[in-house]
């Protein structure tokens, strides 16, 4: 499985940051649909991200599928 590039890696920590500070689950999930991220391998980021990114795995009716969370 190939990693995440560098630039979507900073947009996944970017949309965990979303849910950190502003608590938006279903606004981080459209940014990471439209960005085409919604299947992306999380395995390289830290756990405070991947605590994030777990409150918007299944968001928009199950299309958010995070890997390695």
């Amino acid at each position: 499985m190939a990693k995440e590039s560098e630039f979507n890696q900073g947009a996944l920590m970017a949309v965990s940051l979303i849910v950190a500070t502003h608590d938006l689950p279903t606004v981080a999930a459209v940014v990471l649909n439209e960005m085409g991220l919604y299947n992306a391998d999380c395995t390289e980021l830290s756990d405070f991200d991947k605590e994030n990114l777990r409150r918007v795995q299944g968001e928009l009716h199950g299309k958010i599928r995070l890997r390695g969370l």
